[in-house]
């Protein structure tokens, strides 16, 4: 048996028509979200082009797009082959450039509140390459070169796996939901800090990144548990949330990375309030 053949199946003929619509409706969306990005940098975007911040965030929308436009060519006159082709390109690319964005998203907010130690930044980026993304990446790639993935027996051990990714994927947003909470904790430990416009800036990019930890934890529950909509799901909810939160300025969140690693310094410096948080 070839590649396609014990490529993990999907049968979109199986799926409701419920489904296809919110595919479609999804990825307008994404793309209307994904022109505004482009079409209003100046006047509502904090982030300038080549930053970290607008570079996930234009690329998870841009990822999530190319997903749903997959999806459908899969509903069109479906076959085996194009099944296997388009869910298994969809899989192993973009939902994998969502989920590094979204991973590295939580790491690239943490160091521009504070600075990282060494141990922590491989610790972090360790966890992420060998949980997160090894869990699940060679199940679309490299495995159906030898292994039948539609057994049973792999079924069972995908699962397992499946588990592993889903529960270490919320555990390691639970870890920045706790590291941003104690920042927020000791920016409101002092009414000179907390009245100092750099500190205010840095909880707020705290703040918005403990909404971005809940839902990422909440999209990945949902996920593990929803079946065919995973897909749909992730790649509508986290691109959303990225550049609502970080990428899209509104009010509030006028302070590029770049300028808060600078606020920050300014306010360990002068007020010294925040060293306990390492």
């Amino acid at each position: 048996m070839g590649w396609v053949e014990n490529s993990m199946a999907f049968n979109p003929q199986s799926l409701s028509l419920q489904f296809w619509e919110c595919t479609y409706f999804t990825t307008g969306v994404l793309a209307i979200c994904l022109v505004h990005s482009h079409a209003y940098s100046t006047q509502h975007l904090f982030c300038r082009k080549g930053s970290f911040v607008r570079t996930a965030s234009d690329c998870s929308l841009l990822s999530g797009i190319i997903m749903g436009v997959l999806l459908i060519i899969t509903s069109i006159r479906p076959t085996t082959l194009k099944s296997a082709v388009c869910y298994n390109v969809m899989e192993s690319t973009f939902y994998a450039i969502i989920q590094l964005f979204d991973n590295f998203m939580f790491y690239n907010r943490l160091k521009a509140c504070i600075k990282i130690r060494f141990w922590e930044r491989t610790c972090i980026t360790s966890f992420i390459w060998i949980v997160l993304i090894l869990t699940w990446l060679p199940v679309f790639t490299l495995v159906p070169i030898f292994v039948d993935t539609n057994t049973t027996h792999f079924r069972l051990i995908y699962a397992t796996l499946e588990q592993i990714w889903g529960w270490g994927y919320v555990g390691f947003n639970l870890y920045f939901t706790f590291r941003f909470t104690r920042i927020i904790i000791y920016c409101n430990k002092s009414i000179a800090a907390r009245n100092t416009a750099s500190v205010q800036k840095v909880n707020q990019i705290a703040k918005r990144s403990i909404i971005h930890c809940f839902t990422s934890s909440m999209v990945i529950v949902i996920a593990t548990y929803c079946g065919p909509a995973v897909d749909l799901v992730f790649m509508t909810v986290v691109p959303l949330c990225m550049h609502f939160l970080f990428n899209y300025k509104g009010t509030e969140a006028k302070v590029s990375p770049a300028q808060a690693k600078i606020h920050i310094g300014v306010a360990q410096r002068n007020l010294n309030f925040l060293n306990h948080v390492n």
